[in-house]
């Protein structure tokens, strides 16, 4: 299992299968790879994201500046464009929404990494 931008590639030539992936939906970029809820595997759903960060003592003016500015890049169309041609889907989640967003990431990986068994060593 590998990013999709490395291992695409490999499945539209021919030369690597591609089984699922492991985001909510179907790329476009091959869209005839199922998900993994498809191949039986419903809550299984990860995926690479990213975002903007300041300090935790960003004062809130600063902070609707920045979500602000990266709210009317991620609306153009040329980064639109740029990021689904690479198989990134923008979102441009405002600062609450990206905090809700982040905690429930933590919470459903916290869960998968205990069911697992995982010990922080």
């Amino acid at each position: 299992m590998d990013p999709w931008t490395t291992t695409l590639p490999l499945a539209t030539s021919g030369r690597a299968r591609g089984l699922m992936v492991t985001s909510r939906e179907r790329t476009h970029l091959a869209p005839s790879i199922p998900t993994t809820a498809e191949v039986g595997l419903k809550d299984f759903n990860i995926s690479s994201w990213y975002g903007v960060w300041a300090p935790k003592a960003t004062p809130d003016a600063i902070v609707g500046r920045l979500a602000a500015g990266m709210a009317e890049v991620s609306s153009a169309p040329a980064f639109i464009a740029k990021t689904t041609s690479l198989g990134i889907v923008p979102t441009g989640r405002g600062p609450k929404d990206f905090a809700a967003f982040i905690k429930s990431e933590v919470e459903t990986n916290t869960k998968l990494l205990s069911d697992a068994g995982y010990k922080p060593e």
